[in-house]
């Protein structure tokens, strides 16, 4: 696979990849197909929704390699963040009610997706405003 290019990105340039998790899964995204149709037409990106466990590690670099956004229910899908470019975005998404357990509390996949920049790391949690992170998200598109 070659390496991913290099400098800014057009918004057609940009690949957004919906980390996406078994269907008995309790932290499945129920509406990943409706997120991934808002994304493609209210933004204009490319995506993809993607099971990870579903895949060979080559494939699943393969993906990730050329990824501008990686989008993911907290958990373990998230450390797929270690292939990323070095100019991707990750959104990590927090169930509804999601409260950290004694043992998750020292799990940050938000060091992993901010290795890149601070900015470029972006948290949705439901019981805060959803209309804060697309603004951003609207920002930070021109800098990929």
């Amino acid at each position: 696979v070659p390496p991913p290019p290099r400098g800014p990105l057009s918004v057609d340039g940009v690949h957004v990849v919906l980390a996406q998790r078994p269907g008995g899964s309790p932290r499945r995204i129920t509406n990943a197909e409706v997120v991934a149709r808002a994304l493609q037409h209210g933004l204009g990106l490319a995506v993809d929704v993607v099971d990870f466990g579903s895949l060979a590690l080559p494939e699943a670099w393969g993906v990730l390699r050329r990824c501008t956004i990686l989008m993911g229910m907290h958990g373990a899908a998230l450390s797929n963040a270690v292939f990323l470019p070095p100019r991707a975005v990750g959104i990590q998404i927090f169930p509804f009610g999601f409260q950290f357990a004694d043992w998750t509390k020292g799990v940050q996949y938000q060091h992993l997706l901010t290795a890149w920049g601070a900015d470029r790391y972006m948290r949705y949690d439901p019981p805060n405003p959803p209309n804060q992170s697309l603004p951003r998200l609207r920002k930070l598109l021109p800098s990929l």
